[in-house]
């Protein structure tokens, strides 16, 4: 059996953005949790494909209509600052 972890590494970026703003999306229009909240549970996922989720995320956001802010905000909750720095 494998692990959880293992199994969201294997998770597409594409699959990856989805999550991410199907998440996004039960935080903010249930207004039920905040940025808190969001970041933990972006955080259970890996970052070593970050660029390519970035590019996912910009397409499928573009898909939904949703402002490029929601994009940033993602990224910013999900990769810890000393990574983002030092790319």
């Amino acid at each position: 059996m494998k692990s959880t972890r293992a199994l969201k590494s294997e998770l597409s970026a594409t699959e990856l953005a989805d999550k991410f703003l199907d998440l996004w999306e039960e935080a903010h229009c249930k207004n039920k949790h905040d940025h808190e909240w969001l970041k933990m549970r972006y955080r259970r996922y890996p970052i070593d494909r970050a660029e390519a989720v970035r590019e996912a995320l910009a397409a499928r956001r573009q898909e939904r209509g949703w402002p490029d802010q929601v994009e940033e905000i993602i990224m910013m909750l999900w990769v810890p600052y000393e990574e983002r720095k030092d790319r």
